[in-house]
């Protein structure tokens, strides 16, 4: 998801990296090793969209990932390093999340369910999504298209 847009790409691929800001705000990481998930950059302990925030002076690096705020050998969070960089409310939303300890893959999932799907009721016909949220409207205000706008939406 770190791909950027270049004259040299092709026409399809263009449209994929400006969808990807798109795709990137419908959704978040489900935690389980913190090996693909990037602290301060990726979406993982949001509350309705709202990321980390970086603390000023020294703690870890830009890129540094979720695991190395995951004891290895308990397979915990490490509350020493979540109070020397979080505020209390976001360490206490941090301890919220579940760390299993046979570690998965890090998966990236739609926020706007609670179960990762895009649609709650998938029998009754409709919109797979409220068509009053800002990342409804902002996929249908790119101005492209409707083939393409389509093929963005069916993409987030």
């Amino acid at each position: 998801m770190e791909a950027n847009p270049d004259n040299n790409l092709s026409y399809l691929w263009r449209i994929i990296c400006i969808a990807k800001d798109i795709i990137e705000q419908g959704g978040r990481w489900i935690i389980s090793k913190g090996d693909k998930v990037k602290i301060w950059k990726d979406k993982w302990a949001t509350d309705h969209g709202h990321l980390l925030t970086k603390p000023p002076g020294p703690g870890l690096q830009d890129d540094a990932k979720v695991e190395e705020l995951i004891d290895p050998a308990t397979r915990q969070w490490n509350k020493d390093i979540l109070a020397s960089l979080f505020s209390s409310f976001e360490v206490k939303r941090i301890l919220m999340i579940p760390v299993p300890f046979s570690p998965l893959e890090d998966k990236f999932v739609w926020d706007c369910e609670k179960d990762g799907s895009y649609s709650k009721d998938l029998t009754s016909p409709g919109p797979s999504t409220n068509c009053d949220s800002p990342l409804w409207k902002a996929i249908w205000n790119i101005p492209l298209s409707n083939k393409v706008r389509n093929f963005v939406w069916r993409i987030a």
